[in-house]
């Protein structure tokens, strides 16, 4: 009898996946020059010939125009479609006030204008979702916000629903549940709309490295913590690492891949069993 790993291996040799995305979060783009690290991570996805982009917020350090300017002189030459959540340090800027909501200067380089939005990719659904005050550890949503995303999920008929927000859900991976992050201050009411919707909840935030746990099943939402590109605070302390994820028909495969060294970390895979509920570490 066919062990799982076995089993996927054989299966994604054979199938063609819906949809690969690559990702990558906090990237803390500090100065006003292109980022040469940032490059090659871009130069790695493209030779790959990976057309879909997601980056899961913190791309800039403070918020500031020069900042931002780097970073998307940088990414938009490159033609991927990339769907993008702001972090809280891009909505800080210089007096880190926290009473303020998104300002314009950050506003404008949210998808169309957007500060919540839908899109619908290869028969899969995208939501992403945006914190609207700038406070470090807890995601802040409008009332607007939030029933949006309640009745789209209630009208989505896809079997494939992603959710991509910058801030985790309390109590899902190493590290959100330190009692100073206070993390989630609406977390329980992001949850409840979350749940028996079956989604993919992608997030960044904590500054983890690839070698601590990355997935967790928060009943029958699956959670996905992407590795901080920059500035890795726990864990084993490798930056320049992004995460690849392949949509198969009742699967994904996700992979950590090394911009440095330009290879797939297969130390660390993992295979998520949509059907049954399943995370197979392989």
């Amino acid at each position: 009898m066919k062990t799982p790993k076995e089993v996927y291996h054989q299966r994604i040799a054979n199938e063609k996946p819906f949809i690969t995305f690559e990702m990558l979060a906090d990237i803390h783009q500090i100065s006003c020059f292109k980022d040469k690290t940032l490059r090659r991570a871009f130069d790695d996805i493209k030779q790959r010939d990976i057309h879909y982009l997601f980056c899961l917020g913190d791309l800039t350090n403070n918020a500031c125009f020069f900042q931002f300017r780097a970073f998307f002189s940088l990414l938009n030459p490159y033609g991927f479609h990339h769907l993008i959540a702001l972090g809280n340090h891009d909505l800080y800027h210089a007096h880190h006030d926290e009473s303020m909501r998104i300002d314009p200067t950050c506003k404008r380089y949210v998808y169309r204008h957007e500060v919540y939005y839908k899109e619908e990719l290869k028969g899969c659904s995208f939501y992403v979702l945006n914190t609207q005050k700038p406070q470090k550890d807890n995601m802040y949503f409008e009332k607007d916000q939030l029933e949006w995303l309640q009745d789209a999920l209630n009208q989505d008929k896809n079997n494939w629903k992603f959710v991509l927000c910058h801030h985790p859900l309390a109590n899902t991976h190493p590290g959100s549940e330190r009692r100073d992050m206070h993390i989630g201050y609406q977390n329980a009411q992001l949850e409840k709309i979350l749940l028996h919707h079956h989604v993919i909840y992608i997030s960044a935030h904590l500054h983890n490295s690839y070698s601590l746990p990355a997935l967790y099943l928060n009943k029958d939402i699956l959670c996905v913590n992407v590795p901080a590109f920059h500035q890795v605070e726990h864990g084993i302390k490798k930056d320049q690492v992004g995460m690849q994820i392949q949509v198969f028909t009742d699967f994904l495969y996700i992979r950590f891949y090394d911009h440095q060294e330009h290879r797939f970390l297969d130390s660390v895979t993992y295979i998520y069993d949509h059907k049954h509920r399943i995370i197979h570490i392989i």
